[in-house]
Formats: C-alpha cells, sequence, structure tokens
C-alpha cells in the first residue's frame, strides 16, 4: 500500500523554487496588457502574439509589451526573436529583472556564458541576496574556470538560508575545487546533520579519494538504508556511499551488489538509446570519407590553439590535462560544452539522443561554413581563458563522437584520446555516483563503437588523432609525455611532471587525485571486482583483450 507524501519539513524547503516564484510575481502587467497576459496563461500563444505585435505597433516604447511578447515568442518556438526582444525591453527598462532572468536562461540554453554572467552581475547589483542569481553565477564561473570568484557567492548563498542542506552541499563542492579538503568534509557532514538522509552529501563525501568512512559511517549509511521511511530518490546515493566505503576496507561482494543496486535505479531514470548511438557511429563511417576530408581541407579556422583531449569518462584524460597544463604555453580550461552545441545548431535540435540526423547536417553543410563555425568555437572558449598562453585544452571526452566536426571547422587543432583498459575505465564510471547511469553491457558496447569512430577517423587521417594510453603514461611518464608534446609542436618541460604542484582550478572527479604523485597500484583496482564484470566482458569482445603499444601513443 503506497504510503502519503511526507509533509515538507523546513529542511526540505526549496529556497531556489521560492525565489523563482517571488521573481515572478515582480513587474506585473499594466492593466493595458492584462488580456495579453490573460491569453498566455490560458494558452492563446498566437492570439496574444498578434495582438501584442498590433500594440508595439502604435507602441514601440512599451517595456511591458516586449516583456509579453518574449513569451509569446518562446512559446511558439522562436527563441532567438524572444532574445531580441527581451533586448528591447531591457533598453527601456533596465531594473525589468524577471526580464533579465528570462534572457539569463535563453543565453544559458545557447551556451552562451559569458553574455550570461554580464546579466547575472546586473541582476545581483538589483538584488544581491537572491538565491537564484548567486546559485547561477556561482554555476556560471565556475565553468568559466574564475574558481576563485566562486567561493564567496556561495557562501552568499549559504547565508541566504543556513539551514538548506543543498547549499551546505554547494558550499562542499567550492571547497573542493579549491583545494580545502578539510573545509569540504566539514560542509558536507554540516549537510547531514540538517539532513541525515542527504544523497548528495553522502555521495560527495564517497567521491573524495582523500577521505575514508569511519565505522560510525557505516553504521550510519546501514540504518538509513534500512529505513522503510528513506526516500527512493536518495537510496541510489546512499548505497553508492556504503559500497565504496566497503571497497575500501576490500569487502567486495557485497560492495558490488549495493553498487549494481544503486546503478539499477539511476538507469531506471534515464532515456538512452543503444540504437541512437550506433546509428549515429555507422552514419560517421559512412560518411566521413575521403572525399569529406578533401572538401574540408583549408576550409576551417586556422588557429591551432586548441588542444582536444578525447575518450571515455574516467580514462586519466584528467591527469593528462593538468599535466599538459602545466607547461608554460598551455592553458587549462575545462570540458567545454561547445562542440556538442553546435553540432545540434548544425541538426537544429536543441535535445534528444544525437544520431544520424547530426551526422546529415554535418555532410551537408558547404565548405565555406567550417571557418565561421570554427571562429564561433573559438569566441565562446575565449571567454575561459584567463593567460596569455598561446594554446588551450579542451577536455571533454564525448567531443570524442564529433572527430568530423572538430577537423573540419579547426583543421590545425590537436586532438588527443586518451585511453585506459576498457574494463578499467568502465569500472570507474559504474562505481562513481552520476556517472554509472548505463548498464554493464551497454558501457561494454559504447566502447566498442568509441573504439570503431576513433579507428576509422585514424586510417582516413593518419596523424592527426593520437593515441595516448594511460597505462603507459603512469608507469612511464617521461618518455610518454615527450611523445604528447612532440605532436603538440611543444619543447619538452619537466613542469609537466610536477603536475601536482599545480594548484589550477580542477572540476572533474579526479581532482584530488591530479593534486598528488602518480600512483601505478591504481591502474588495476578493477580487478578485485572482475568476477562480477562478466556483463561488460561479453559486450566488450575482443575489445577487452587490451594491449599497450611500444612507447605509450600511437596515432
Amino acid at each position: 500500500m503506497a504510503r502519503p507524501a511526507a509533509q515538507p519539513t523546513p529542511a526540505a524547503h526549496d529556497p531556489l523554487a521560492a525565489a523563482r516564484a517571488a521573481l515572478a510575481r515582480q513587474c506585473p502587467p499594466p492593466a493595458a496588457l492584462r488580456a495579453q497576459a490573460t491569453a498566455l496563461r490560458e494558452g492563446q500563444s498566437l492570439l496574444a502574439d498578434l495582438e501584442l505585435r498590433q500594440h508595439l505597433a502604435a507602441h514601440p516604447d512599451d517595456a511591458d509589451a516586449w516583456w509579453l511578447a518574449a513569451q509569446a515568442s518562446e512559446r511558439l518556438d522562436r527563441a532567438p526573436q524572444a532574445i531580441e526582444q527581451l533586448q528591447r525591453c531591457l533598453a527601456l527598462a533596465p531594473g525589468h529583472d524577471p526580464a533579465r532572468w528570462r534572457l539569463v536562461e535563453l543565453l544559458l540554453r545557447d551556451e552562451e556564458l559569458a553574455a550570461a554572467r554580464q546579466h547575472l552581475d546586473q541582476l545581483l547589483s538589483h538584488q544581491p541576496a537572491q538565491a537564484l542569481f548567486l546559485h547561477h553565477q556561482a554555476n556560471v564561473l565556475e565553468r568559466l574556470g574564475q574558481g576563485d570568484q566562486v567561493l564567496p557567492l556561495v557562501e552568499r548563498l549559504l547565508a541566504t538560508a543556513p539551514k538548506q542542506p543543498a547549499f551546505q552541499v554547494r558550499l562542499g563542492h567550492a571547497l573542493r575545487v579549491a583545494g580545502r579538503s578539510t573545509d569540504c568534509v566539514a560542509a558536507y557532514r554540516a549537510a547531514l546533520r540538517l539532513q541525515p538522509d542527504c544523497g548528495a552529501a553522502w555521495a560527495a563525501l564517497a567521491n573524495l579519494k582523500t577521505w575514508r568512512f569511519d565505522d560510525a559511517d557505516l553504521a550510519t549509511l546501514r540504518q538509513r538504508l534500512g529505513r522503510r521511511s528513506l526516500p527512493e530518490s536518495e537510496r541510489p546515493a546512499l548505497q553508492f556511499a556504503l559500497a565504496r566505503a566497503l571497497e575500501l576496507r576490500a569487502e567486495y561482494a557485497e560492495s558490488f551488489a549495493l553498487y549494481h543496486q544503486a546503478n539499477r535505479s539511476l538507469r531506471a531514470r534515464i532515456h538512452y538509446d543503444a540504437g541512437a548511438l550506433q546509428a549515429m557511429v555507422d552514419a560517421q563511417i559512412q560518411g566521413l570519407d575521403e572525399a569529406f576530408f578533401a572538401r574540408c581541407a583549408g576550409q576551417g579556422d586556422p588557429s591551432a590553439a586548441a588542444i582536444f583531449i578525447v575518450g571515455r569518462p574516467r580514462s586519466g584524460s584528467t591527469l593528462v590535462e593538468q599535466m599538459l597544463a602545466s607547461h608554460p604555453a598551455v592553458e587549462g580550461t575545462s570540458e567545454l560544452p561547445y562542440v556538442g552545441h553546435l553540432a545540434r545548431v548544425l541538426a537544429e535540435r536543441r535535445s534528444g539522443e544525437l544520431g544520424p540526423a547530426h551526422v546529415r547536417a554535418l555532410l551537408q553543410q558547404p565548405p565555406e561554413r567550417w571557418a565561421a563555425l570554427g571562429q564561433d568555437y573559438l569566441r565562446r572558449a575565449g571567454a575561459h581563458r584567463h593567460s596569455d598562453r598561446p594554446r588551450f585544452i579542451d577536455k571533454k571526452p564525448a567531443n570524442v563522437l564529433h572527430l568530423g566536426l572538430i577537423r573540419a571547422m579547426l583543421p590545425n587543432a590537436a586532438i588527443v584520446d586518451v585511453r585506459r583498459h576498457p574494463v578499467a575505465t568502465a569500472w570507474s564510471m559504474y562505481s562513481a555516483y552520476g556517472r554509472g547511469a548505463l548498464a554493464l553491457e551497454e558501457l561494454g558496447q559504447y566502447y566498442r563503437h568509441y573504439l570503431r569512430l576513433v579507428s576509422h577517423v585514424q586510417r582516413l587521417q593518419p596523424g592527426r588523432v593520437l593515441t595516448l594510453h594511460y597505462e603507459s603514461l603512469v608507469q612511464q611518464p617521461e618518455p610518454v609525455l615527450r611523445q604528447l608534446l612532440d605532436h603538440l609542436g611543444l619543447p619538452w618541460d619537466a613542469a609537466c611532471l610536477r603536475f601536482h604542484e599545480n594548484t589550477r582550478q580542477v572540476l572533474t572527479p579526479s581532482s584530488e587525485q591530479v593534486r598528488r604523485p602518480l600512483d601505478p597500484q591504481a591502474v588495476d583496482h578493477w580487478r578485485h571486482f572482475e568476477p562480477w564484470l562478466g556483463p561488460l566482458f561479453e559486450a566488450l569482445g575482443e575489445a577487452a583483450d587490451y594491449s599497450l603499444p611500444a612507447g605509450g601513443t600511437r596515432a
């Protein structure tokens, strides 16, 4: 029998939702526009749009009308026009915060982070304690690599609702990125004192590489997981946390069972179409032929500034990024979203699975389009650059699905495929909260498609995509790094071996690891779970027979 939903407690109150509701109550429509506002509320967008056009023709300086017109345009799926109308509204009424906030949301959807930041600055100048603005500005600054400005914003956010566990967790994340591990743990602990079942806090503690649960934590986790009142939304995170604690105590059988239960729950919450991925890779292998690369040759932007580190998550790419970012000629940025965004722009699809439609759009582009796309990418990436170093890194693993787009729009960019034993990669994803939503067999199938695509591009574009093996890098860092730097056209610099001394902001789950010297013993940790990984091995097939090339890299 279903139990009634628990009444919300003060700790469960969502201050961001309350802030959004308060913002929506600002700037109500004047009496002259109430009919159009009512039409919008009732879903009569076409009628509202028509009447607002007529009104604006007679009253072009009516900011409220531009605000309502933007809402009508959005509902009619005309986002670019909505952005222009919001800008007209704000030019007439700079203090119209609801319109400026909606503009921020549209800019973020279009991955225009720098512009969104500027508008958030203005919003915070009007309402410095508005939780919604503080939360999003902290996120934007973090994504832009300006971590030194994030922590003060998060502290201000927490001050708006000191008993909000989600804000304590957010503080912990900011402290982790800043390298303040002791304070980070304290923030997560504070969240648990406010909400003992806070899955985000338990999972965050479990993901810390420099911290361990004690006996009391294990007892608490077991007790919480045994309670019938535990919200199902929190259960997978607590299962991950307990699984991690047991893994560190070498209790591998129970650890795997918990990882498996948590992943099954998370898998049920997402939509993933393995067929769409296979169809996309098939379409690229068929369409990205010699003729395509010949048409693109010399057409993109000639800049050689970008270094793309691609592959699968948890393959060692953060380590490679940190090593390269320790070179005086290379700036580390983050996992930039822009290649995938431009692929969706080409396909005129804002969401949904990547598939053959994205490949068709790629193949249909006229050659003269490539330079503009490369320039658009570099403009967006420029917001993440904060030094005068000539090269920069984009470390988004999923860019491996867009090798054709990268080669077309930025033909002189470097591409480094960081590869690790496929079972180690898949297990690391499966055992990290937020990374392992796919089933073991799906992770294996994904890896095989990734190998197929990279091999195809390397065959047709020899020397353009360098594969670097994580295990070789860990075992022989200097020789492998020298090969990598040679591929990038950079001189040797011993600072790359002192990567753990680099204090730059790292956002990925490996942030603690790359602040420590290399640990070769971690390479084969996955073998503790080998007895239960049959579905993964079966899905990988021949790809599970992993061998290292002489020297550690190959192009």
